[in-house]
């Protein structure tokens, strides 16, 4: 390697050895070279006059009241978050609740050996339709609420 070459390139790292940032390798070819450059050593002892200094200085610390007021506001948003996922599960059950009972008719008279169309000409025929159809409405109800009480966070988990 060229000397000019290789004396800028070792100046160039003469910061980073001073904070000690260069791995040992790297270290140890910018100190055999600092030994036998003055000007690089001058310059050295100034980058660690100035790292040692930087080091003195005391790291900033928040005040009281910004401490105070971003643990507040982290703690409101950690609950409102909880808030949003019982509120969310909530209108899960009674959507699964809803929809349950709307099955429960069409199960029922199933069972029972009536066919749908034979429903229409029984008596309580009205009050299948009646539950069903009471069952699917609060079903959707709730789903939309469950979808418009939070539309920026776009999954149900």
């Amino acid at each position: 390697m060229n000397a000019a070459r290789h004396h800028a390139e070792i100046r160039e790292q003469l910061a980073l050895l001073a904070a000690g940032a260069l791995d040992p390798a790297q270290e140890d070819r910018a100190l055999a070279h600092i030994r036998s450059c003055p000007q690089c050593a001058a310059e050295f002892e100034t980058w660690q006059a100035l790292s040692g200094a930087l080091r003195r200085i005391p790291a900033a610390q928040p005040s009281h009241e910004l401490f105070t007021r971003t643990h507040a506001l982290a703690a409101a948003a950690l609950s409102e978050h909880a808030e949003s996922k019982r509120h969310q599960r909530s209108l899960l059950m009674l959507a699964a609740f809803s929809w349950i009972f709307a099955l429960i008719p069409f199960l029922l008279a199933r069972m029972a050996g009536i066919g749908l169309g034979n429903l229409v000409h029984l008596h309580f025929g009205w009050v299948f339709y009646a539950a069903l159809g009471g069952g699917w409405l609060a079903g959707g109800a709730v789903a939309v609420l469950l979808f418009l009480k939070d539309p920026g966070e776009g999954s149900l988990a």
